[in-house]
């Protein structure tokens, strides 16, 4: 195996250059939860550059450095590579990242892990449990008493108001104080999560208070 890692460094965001044809775009959204997760955890992982005689230029981790300060001090990776292998490793580290498919079972098994302080990564993670909730095994009955799931009987009337996009869902949870919530899912396990039902009472009363 060729390792083609020259050393590393600790790099002023200034000195790290955007590279010219990196393809990749990085929306308001993913721009929030990266500087989320840096705030909350901090720097972990390294950006990677290679030199060239303009400075070190950027392969991987343009978003992480257009998110710090540029006094700020990055763990870099400097490759030994050419302009040709940079621009191969540019074309396809992220691309082959993205080929990876997902273990449903255990991603949920990790978020029920997991609690973030911050409201991006916690909507973040609300739309990953919704993305597969309903791919996942569904609960043995009477095991699981789930307060964050609608439940409707049919006695009650009920309104169901789908978020089709993140900035929609956020703007519900502002407006109705939507927030985390707690429930037992038996066997000493708990999972944190957003209240997905709230009552038509709470619905009104804060809907008077704009």
């Amino acid at each position: 195996m060729r390792d083609r890692i020259k050393e590393f460094r600790r790099v002023p965001a200034r000195e790290l250059l955007a590279n010219k044809k990196n393809w990749q775009r990085h929306p308001e959204r993913q721009r929030a939860a990266l500087q989320a997760i840096v705030a909350e955890v901090g720097f972990a992982s390294a950006v990677v550059a290679c030199e060239t005689p303009s400075g070190l230029v950027l392969i991987d981790g343009h978003a992480r450095v257009e998110g710090a300060q540029p006094d700020d001090l990055l763990p870099t990776l400097v490759l030994d590579v050419d302009a040709a292998d940079a621009d191969k490793l540019l074309a396809a580290m992220d691309a082959i990242a993205k080929m990876a498919e997902r273990d449903d079972v255990a991603l949920a098994e990790l978020l029920e892990s997991v609690t973030f302080e911050d409201a991006n990564l916690r909507r973040m993670v609300a739309d990953l449990d919704a993305l597969h909730a309903g791919e996942l095994e569904a609960p043995v009955e009477g095991e699981l008493e789930c307060e964050l799931a609608l439940r409707p009987h049919e006695h009650y009337d009920y309104l169901v108001v789908l978020a089709r996009t993140t900035r929609e869902w956020n703007i519900l949870c502002d407006l109705l104080q939507i927030g985390s919530s707690v429930f037992d899912k038996g066997r000493g396990r708990t999972k944190i999560g957003f209240g997905r039902a709230i009552s038509a009472d709470k619905v009104i009363e804060r809907l008077h208070r704009e």
